[in-house]
């Protein structure tokens, strides 16, 4: 019992840090070509967002031991969205473009959101039991291969190509990351257990500022160097939204977006479904897909009111989280 708990306890940690990590990497990879003003309400965006729908999942879904967190799969969507509101403000910071951008977000969510009520309360869950085994196996293939493209690009503050790969400031930046993946690979082949991988991410953190030290750079200089997110800051992080910013948003810019909205809206869907699918497979029971749609339906909405982004359940965290040696 005691070993049990153990494990949950720690493999509730190790996700958490993770989806810590993940959403201030996802911050940077939306708000990449804009002001960094930005970073402070987009990471504001993406942690809150984590709380409250992971709250939503666990609490309500059919499977407590359900993980919720940001989707790597609608980041290319969302950055193209961002960064074509903000080139409309002539690529210029501003309280209207902050605005805009944050308002664009709030209504993307809250249209996700009641797509996946509709879906759920017309029945239509189970269409995801007739997508063959090979599309969902390639859908997971794709996600790994976003995840990989998405770290790069965190990693060397550009997007991995040909002209990048032959930048000496890009292989210096992107060396400890693709490292660092290779432990984490090579932990689980030789010594998969509870501890290792986040052992692994410990040891690398305390590697990674140990170098600082050693070498005399300052947290400051290493955000100069893009080892670290060089974040500006221009408030709190809560309320993302100011009532204030009513006035200042461009209704018109954002009814641009609309075939985003819609793609973003159709992606979530596909998504949470593969991924209902997914967790079936690793922890083998059987969910009810509608009821599903529904509780991250209504828990999409709320997270649209209070300006974070879409969310919806993660195989892949699920698995994580089973090969961390949680019991669940």
């Amino acid at each position: 019992m005691r070993s049990s708990s153990f494990a949950n306890i720690i493999s509730g940690s190790l996700l958490a840090l993770v989806n810590i990590s993940v959403a201030v990497s996802v911050a940077a990879l939306l708000f990449a070509q804009t002001d960094p003003r930005l970073m402070v309400p987009g990471i504001a965006i993406l942690l809150m967002g984590t709380l409250v729908t992971g709250l939503g999942g666990s609490l309500f879904s059919d499977h407590k031991a359900v993980i919720c967190s940001p989707r790597n799969g609608l980041v290319p969507v969302f950055a193209v969205m961002v960064s074509s509101i903000y080139i409309s403000f002539d690529s210029q910071y501003s309280i209207a473009a902050e605005a805009t951008i944050i308002a664009a977000i709030m209504v993307t969510t809250v249209v996700v959101g009641l797509f996946l009520l509709l879906l759920g309360r017309l029945k239509l869950g189970n269409l995801v039991r007739y997508i063959p085994y090979p599309v969902t196996g390639g859908f997971f293939a794709g996600i790994g291969y976003v995840f990989i493209q998405g770290g790069l690009t965190v990693a060397g503050s550009e997007q991995p190509s040909l002209e990048a790969v032959s930048n000496s400031d890009f292989i210096q930046l992107v060396t400890p990351a693709v490292t660092l993946a290779l432990c984490l690979i090579m932990g689980k082949m030789f010594k998969d257990t509870a501890l290792s991988v986040p052992a692994i991410l410990f040891a690398a953190m305390l590697i990674f500022y140990a170098v600082l030290f050693l070498n005399g750079i300052s947290l400051d200089e290493a955000a100069a160097n893009g080892l670290l997110p060089a974040i500006e800051s221009t408030g709190s992080l809560i309320p993302v939204f100011n009532w204030d910013y009513v006035q200042e948003i461009r209704w018109m810019t954002i009814l641009e977006q609309t075939g985003g909205i819609v793609v973003v809206a159709l992606l979530c869907s596909v998504m949470l479904l593969l991924d209902v699918s997914g967790i079936e497979l690793i922890a083998r029971k059987d969910l009810n897909p509608d009821h599903e749609l529904q509780v991250m339906g209504y828990t999409n909405v709320v997270n649209g009111a209070l300006g974070w982004l879409p969310w919806c359940p993660r195989c892949l965290g699920h698995g994580v989280g089973r090969d961390a040696g949680w019991q669940g």
